[in-house]
């Protein structure tokens, strides 16, 4: 319980509770989708003209009916207003698995609701989840998270999903900078699991273009087939597969149609230098602005890759540096590092550079084995990120080892 009194402590929840809060002594104000004997029916409702104009779109006079009939069962004497109507509509219908009319009850429900506000918000995200509408999964769940630092109203076990389901929206869009806030958070509360310190410390050492992201991408771009960031994900799963002739196509049209773009250039600067075509990357790069310090790391590296191209290795060497500092496990540019180094003829600087890329590459190694029994493996991890001076990522591995071990 340490860690959820610690979150406890960090989002300032009211009271000091630990254990889950009840309204009225008995109503789980999360979802009561997975409550024992909550019953799963048919998903083809009939349909019937609205009998109550103020119900949202979508919900019918039959869904609300019902959902007040349940919930005068479960909550005898209790007078249910409006919203405890959508609240029980909502969560019948994703028990149900009728996603959309879970989301419009869900939608009706406003953020500032003392019940219900929070678990609205939460559940709003992952029904719109089912339905591969990242947009607004995202959304809902950011606003969940923002409505937990102030609410009586959370659970534990919702809080961490929030934070596992938006990390994972933003890992199947490819988006590394966003995901590293996402999960700096669930660090500082003390909920991260090895693979999210995995995720964390380590974004660009592990497989960015599985089957099963490649797969949930496309289910979010039929959803939604003119977003850009979608679009451009789509097109840098292209270039990580390898088709870097089709990652050209898809970004090229985007940054046509989103001139000035900088997350559609630096996947097409990608996708360009794995073709080592200098001169449609030239032509690409001269159409980014200046550098900037919040632009996309990988448009930064390849700033770096192509100042590496024209010998200009110190302004290559500063590229690749300043990438490192936000990500120190980027081992495509420790390899730029290593390259501008040689150059430059700064040998003793070389060999350090070269060991840390070694490193890196051991740690890559031994993250493909570390799980929650591999001892070795998490140990092993630890080791390296101290070789590299690698604090936090060393002392956050050597815990998971001492986890493993005392089972």
């Amino acid at each position: 319980m340490a860690g959820w009194k610690n979150l406890l402590a960090i989002l300032g929840l009211l009271g000091g509770a630990v254990s889950v809060l009840y309204w009225i002594n008995h109503q789980d104000t999360a979802s009561q989708a997975s409550k024992p004997g909550l019953p799963i029916v048919a998903a083809d409702v009939p349909e019937e003209d609205l009998a109550d104009l103020s119900l949202p779109p979508g919900v019918t006079q039959a869904d609300y009916d019902r959902a007040m009939k349940w919930f005068a069962d479960m909550y005898p004497g209790v007078d249910a207003d409006t919203i405890d109507v959508l609240s029980m509509a909502g969560e019948l219908a994703v028990a149900d698995q009728r996603y959309e009319i879970a989301l419009a009850s869900f939608r009706a429900i406003p953020s500032d609701h003392q019940r219900y506000g929070p678990s609205a918000r939460l559940q709003q995200g992952t029904s719109a989840l089912e339905l591969h509408r990242a947009v607004e999964a995202e959304k809902s769940l950011r606003e969940y998270l923002n409505l937990a630092k102030q609410s009586q109203y959370v659970r534990f076990d919702d809080v961490v999903a929030a934070y596992k389901w938006l990390n994972y929206i933003l890992s199947v869009e490819l988006r590394l900078e966003d995901r590293k806030l996402v999960m700096r958070e669930l660090h500082q509360f003390g909920l991260a699991d090895i693979l999210d310190s995995k995720q964390y410390f380590f974004p660009n050492l592990l497989i960015l273009n599985s089957p099963a992201g490649r797969a949930r991408l496309q289910q979010f771009v039929d959803a939604d087939p003119e977003n850009v960031v979608l679009r451009i994900a789509q097109g840098r799963y292209k270039t990580l597969e390898g088709e870097f002739e089709q990652g050209v196509v898809i970004l090229g049209k985007v940054l046509a149609e989103n001139p000035g773009n900088v997350s559609a250039i630096a996947g097409l600067l990608e996708a360009l230098f794995e073709l080592n075509d200098w001169e449609r990357f030239a032509g690409i790069l001269g159409q980014a602005p200046p550098f900037d310090e919040n632009e996309p790391w990988l448009l930064t590296r390849m700033r770096g890759e192509y100042a590496l191209e024209e010998r200009a290795n110190e302004e290559a060497l500063r590229y690749f540096q300043f990438v490192l500092k936000q990500d120190p496990a980027n081992a495509p540019c420790q390899m730029g590092v290593v390259t501008a180094l040689a150059e430059l003829g700064r040998t003793d600087e070389h060999e350090v550079a070269l060991q840390r890329s070694g490193i890196l590459a051991e740690i890559r190694v031994n993250l493909s084995n570390a799980d929650g029994d591999a001892f070795a493996a998490l140990q092993g991890v630890s080791r390296n990120c101290q070789q590299i001076g690698f604090v936090s990522a060393a002392q956050a591995f050597a815990k998971y080892a001492e986890g493993v071990a005392e089972k």
